[in-house]
């Protein structure tokens, strides 16, 4: 249980973060794991919950490109400098998800309060966005990092007792994308492909990124971890989907998991 003496502390050693927090306020929750199949992540019941930004506003204005972009990598910096701070001091997470990041943890004496919360991403992706996963969890985390990351992360390393001379540290942050299993209707009351179809343009996109890792891990490109630092990777595991709201039987679910 934090008391207040401890959040002070908390604020003046990791406050540094609060830009990086802010820019997941409203994209990150701890909520129920819908779907999941019992065998997720050690039956856990709980999971962190990110929408990742969007092309298109929630009014239907489009934003620019150059913009999208710097939004996203932004996004996919934040979650990686929140857990290297998991890594150095679990309580300085929890402080900086319920502070900064807005996420609702409940009460001190609440059983969510209280609980541990692993360092896990179920990511919410638009429609016809499956090309943003590539980025989110390609080998571009690795090959496009801003200069204030790259600080921030010698910054909590330091914070979190790695000398200089020190071994780095590599830390594989898992991400699960929910896929939307909403059957969706025309104007004839039918049932149409377009969720099928998302699920094939996820399963392609995540053929891509394991190319791209197989391509990296055996080129040039792939070094150790620099001495005393931190590198974070999100790494791709397989989506959560229900395929049974569909009428697909038993059989066609094992078929369709078996590609995802």
């Amino acid at each position: 249980m934090m008391e207040a003496p401890d959040a002070a502390i908390m604020e003046q050693r990791w406050g540094f973060l609060a830009p990086w927090c802010n820019v997941l306020q409203y994209r990150i929750n701890y909520r129920t794991l819908e779907d999941a199949p019992l065998d997720v992540w050690g039956g856990q019941s709980r999971a962190l919950h990110v929408m990742l930004p969007r092309r298109v506003g929630i009014y239907g204005e489009i934003n620019d490109e150059r913009s999208f972009q710097i939004e996203f990598q932004n996004t996919r910096e934040a979650l990686s400098l929140l857990a290297a701070v998991e890594h150095v001091d679990h309580m300085a997470w929890k402080f900086l998800l319920l502070k900064y990041c807005g996420v609702d943890l409940g009460k001190p004496g609440d059983e969510i309060f209280e609980t541990e919360i692993p360092v896990r991403f179920c990511v919410l992706i638009e429609s016809q966005a499956e090309t943003d996963l590539i980025q989110l969890c390609g080998v571009n985390q690795r090959r496009y990092m801003s200069e204030g990351y790259v600080n921030t992360l010698g910054r909590i390393a330091e914070l979190g007792g790695l000398g200089k001379n020190a071994d780095g540290v590599d830390l594989d942050i898992p991400v699960r994308v929910i896929f939307n299993s909403t059957p969706k209707y025309d104007v004839m009351n039918k049932l149409t492909i377009e969720p099928i179809q998302n699920l094939v343009n996820i399963q392609a996109a995540e053929k891509i990124i394991r190319e791209e890792w197989e391509s990296y891990n055996w080129s040039l490109e792939n070094q150790p971890v620099d001495s005393g630092m931190l590198r974070c990777t999100l790494v791709l595991e397989p989506m959560i989907a229900d395929l049974r709201v569909f009428g697909c039987g038993n059989e066609i679910v094992e078929t369709m998991a078996s590609l995802i």
